[in-house]
């Protein structure tokens, strides 16, 4: 092996560390800092010192556009540097969005070869082992807790570093569509992988709780659906998901979720209460019910405040301060965020930077559906690939309609890490189908 090699191995499996860490461990491992600096950014700055990553910027824009990409990390990048200097160490932090896009240019280069390539898939496969190893913990989470080390986060939350199980909810999610990654080693799916979307899945539901959560599931449903024609077994997930909130409702089986113990009523009242000045009678969703009105305050108050003046509205507030001023918990600990990334990209970057980043997205879409078909026109397992990655970045991006997903690092290292990966698949499959060509 020549020492390019070692050195991209090296990479792959450091950075693979880190992936999972945010995966699995989430605020926990997003928290882990040296003189305040997360490790997350430290290693991904040592990256970006020690890469070449110009020539992968050249090769991405062979693919795909990359000028908005790159207004996208130039525009923040000032932006954050700037409120750092007026505003210190939160400006960082607020920023982390903009500064963890730059793990896209990670997945692209740490998977130059098939070699690197079947090391990532095979680390998704132990990933989704790990996953159904943490729903049998989950009913142990309190003791758990209790006897694992713990971390204090920037805002002084104490968080415990293997059992917080803030980040498996999407974890989870995602990993119940592993068996897409399955069909092209083996033409049948044994009954374990068949049941596992049930199990990853509905843990997910049953112990999360999280509105937005349903609402990205539902949503990538009828993706499914309509994109791959192998997706019609979803309908028998959909009957066995229902089948089985009705049999836990039906045996009095007591689970205790994030909100409640799981029924089927109360997740139909918890989705209801999603919809504004809707009035239930369930006690156990007023709470749900009363944040939405809440949140909604949010959206308004700073779209009202974004329109105060062009300034504003153009290039946004900045990093540093919080864009709400509610203060809940034991700690009374500020919500910096209004749970909507979307609003949030525009209140702190403006129009400009919101307008941006939707046009840096569009051009990764185009990439990705140009080379999905040509993968499946040519019946390549890439096409699973492309799949099953893209379902991470859906669920990450319709959650952040009610939630601000993309400001906690946990989601977006591997969202961007899982961009860069699906841009190298694209750069693999364009330079296939050019010497296919000739």
């Amino acid at each position: 092996m020549q020492i390019k090699e070692l050195k991209v191995s090296f990479a792959l499996r450091i950075f693979i560390i880190i992936i999972f860490g945010n995966l699995f461990l989430g605020t926990a491992f997003q928290n882990i800092s040296i003189y305040r600096f997360p490790i997350n950014e430290i290693l991904l700055l040592f990256f970006l010192v020690f890469t070449k990553f110009l020539p992968s910027l050249i090769k991405i824009n062979r693919i795909t556009n990359i000028i908005p990409f790159l207004i996208w990390m130039l525009y923040g990048g000032t932006y954050i540097f700037f409120s750092y200097l007026d505003k210190g160490i939160w400006a960082l932090r607020d920023g982390s969005h903009n500064i963890d896009s730059l793990y896209l240019l990670v997945g692209f280069i740490v998977l130059p070869n098939k070699k690197s390539f079947e090391f990532f898939i095979k680390t998704i496969g132990f990933s989704f082992f790990l996953a159904l190893f943490y729903i049998l913990l989950f009913p142990f989470q309190a003791l758990l807790i209790s006897l694992t080390p713990k971390i204090v986060s920037a805002a002084g939350h104490s968080i415990s570093f293997f059992f917080n199980f803030f980040a498996l909810k999407v974890t989870w999610c995602w990993l119940g569509f592993y068996n897409y990654i399955l069909f092209y080693r083996q033409k049948k799916i044994n009954l374990f992988y068949s049941l596992t979307p049930v199990l990853l899945i509905g843990a997910s539901l049953l112990f999360g709780q999280s509105r937005a959560l349903y609402f990205a599931l539902m949503a990538i449903l009828i993706f499914l659906m309509i994109a791959d024609k192998a997706s019609k077994q979803i309908f028998l997930y959909v009957i066995l998901f229902m089948f089985s909130f009705y049999f836990v409702t039906l045996l009095g089986l007591e689970i205790k979720g994030r909100i409640s113990y799981a029924s089927f009523d109360f997740f139909i009242d918890h989705m209801i209460s999603a919809i504004p000045g809707v009035t239930l009678l369930n006690p156990e969703v007023t709470g749900p019910a009363g944040s939405v009105n809440l949140r909604l305050f949010f959206w308004t108050q700073i779209i009202e405040r974004s329109l105060t003046s062009v300034k504003i509205f153009l290039f946004g507030q900045g990093f540093g301060l919080p864009l709400t001023e509610f203060a809940g918990g034991a700690l009374s600990v500020v919500a910096r965020e209004p749970h909507n990334m979307y609003i949030s990209i525009f209140a702190r970057l403006g129009i400009v930077g919101l307008l941006t980043w939707i046009w840096m997205h569009i051009t990764f879409f185009i990439a990705w559906r140009k080379s999905y078909k040509y993968a499946v026109a040519n019946n390549l397992y890439e096409k699973y690939i492309l799949l099953f990655l893209l379902i991470y970045i859906l669920f990450a991006l319709f959650s952040s309609i009610g939630g601000s997903v993309l400001m906690y690092p946990c989601f977006t290292i591997p969202y961007y890490f899982f961009w860069g990966v699906i841009l190298r698949i694209c750069f693999n499959l364009q330079i296939m189908q050019n010497e296919k060509n000739q």
